[in-house]
């Protein structure tokens, strides 16, 4: 029988909680929801944690929902462990997600929802593969002396605590092309330089590098959107090493002797909105020598023997390559 008492609830956290599968639900009508739990001003609510067959019902609650995000980097083979997450030595490199709910008793109490962003890393050594934050895998090379992933990147959320979602995470999908699944699975996803960097679309934030003048942006934590200067190492290589011969227009010359694997994953062009130059050219996002978006972006015409310069709108839709941290 389900009591109607306001959260007279009493049991212990570290030993119900504490590394048990959980789960939540709720009904209520326009009430904040997430992960599953619901809870609003003056409206009961019920949640079942599996595992523990334990079960609350409130009253009217006087309650409301708070969200405490975590997030934490470790080694593989240290694992992760606090009062709230257990996440054992053998958890594989990569991105991880756990939510945990709690309900609070008090006459006018907060029910928690913990988040934990946990990122296990990998190696150090370049050659190593990173993990974006939806688990895609990248292999990563030495090319110009930086630490390149060696595939263009397609997440569709950052890798911060909050699991934010990227606003414009496009995939090219034009006549002849229309198949975005084996698009984004060749070439990656396409993406503004707003997006890219982690910024408002509509260009209103401002860009603040760290001390070293590196900003994440979508790349893995402990990797960055290439700076000028590394941008520059990769403009000084002819093209035919940094191309590969396969899905570029044929016949060419491209050794791909660097291991970088540029694909010709063409762009998405805000002025005429449609995505364009598939098989024949890719361009890569960049920070520029200040704060401001770029004005023109590297790109690989297959005409051309050398990188060049081309004149770009920072709503247009470009590839992504993270360089790894020092």
């Amino acid at each position: 029988m389900k009591k109607i008492l306001l959260f007279m609830v009493v049991f212990s956290v570290a030993a119900m909680l504490h590394a048990q599968p959980k789960t939540s639900s709720g009904f209520t009508a326009g009430s904040k929801t997430e992960g599953g739990v619901s809870v609003v001003l003056g409206v009961p609510f019920s949640s079942v944690f599996s595992g523990s067959s334990y079960e609350i019902a409130e009253g009217v609650a006087q309650a409301q929902l708070v969200t405490e995000a975590y997030g934490a980097n470790v080694a593989y083979g240290a694992g992760y462990h606090d009062a709230w997450f257990d996440f054992d030595a053998s958890t594989a490199v990569g991105i991880h997600y756990d939510k945990l709910y709690i309900p609070h008793g008090a006459p006018n109490h907060y029910d928690l929802l913990r988040k934990l962003t946990l990122n296990v890393l990998g190696s150090t050594a370049c050659g190593t593969p990173v993990v974006d934050a939806n688990g895609n895998v990248y292999n990563t090379v030495d090319v110009a002396n930086y630490c390149w992933t060696q595939s263009n990147l397609r997440p569709r959320h950052y890798a911060d605590a909050s699991h934010t979602e990227i606003a414009r995470a496009g995939i090219f999908n034009a006549p002849c092309f229309t198949d975005v699944v084996a698009n984004e699975n060749t070439y990656g996803r396409l993406y503004t330089w707003y997006s890219a960097v982690n910024l408002p679309e509509d260009g209103s934030g401002t860009l603040v590098p760290d001390a070293n003048g590196y900003v994440q942006g979508i790349c893995p934590t402990g990797w960055h959107i290439p700076t000028t200067v590394e941008k520059a190492a990769l403009d000084a290589l002819n093209t035919e090493d940094i191309r590969t011969a396969e899905l570029w227009l044929s016949p060419n010359s491209n050794t791909n002797s660097t291991g970088f694997t540029s694909l010709p994953a063409g762009i998405y062009n805000a002025a005429s909105g449609q995505y364009e130059q598939i098989l024949m050219n890719t361009g890569y996002w960049s920070l520029s020598n200040g704060t401001s978006a770029p004005t023109t972006v590297m790109s690989l015409p297959y005409y051309c023997s050398h990188p060049i310069e081309t004149p770009v709108s920072a709503s247009d839709m470009l590839s992504v390559r993270c360089v790894k941290n020092d």
